[in-house]
């Protein structure tokens, strides 16, 4: 569902080129893994289809995307857990920065 048609118009977003529904049942999140003020590595963008098998509630997301003690960053000078880091997630002009003690 997220693809950007062949023309430049941004409006259009599905593979015949017309805004449907299905246009609105789906989230891109970008996700970041902070060390202080400095990005430890790259950013990785989720996509989550509503009504669909890979659809979580938000208690589950932030389970398993914060809350899961066994994380480990992926940048491999660092390797530290979820418990080291700051985790940032972006969605347009949303912005939640999310530090996890223990």
């Amino acid at each position: 569902p997220w693809n950007g048609g062949n023309n430049n118009d941004s409006s259009q977003r599905s593979i015949s080129g017309k805004i449907t529904a299905f246009d609105h049942q789906s989230i891109l999140i970008t996700s970041v893994w902070m060390t202080g003020k400095n990005q430890c590595c790259p950013a990785e963008v989720k996509g989550i289809c509503y009504y669909s098998m890979q659809d979580v509630s938000l208690g589950q997301f932030l389970r398993d995307s914060c809350f899961n003690l066994s994380l480990k960053c992926q940048n491999q000078s660092c390797k530290k857990s979820v418990l080291d880091h700051s985790l940032s997630f972006i969605h347009n002009d949303g912005l939640i920065n999310i530090t996890v003690e223990q």
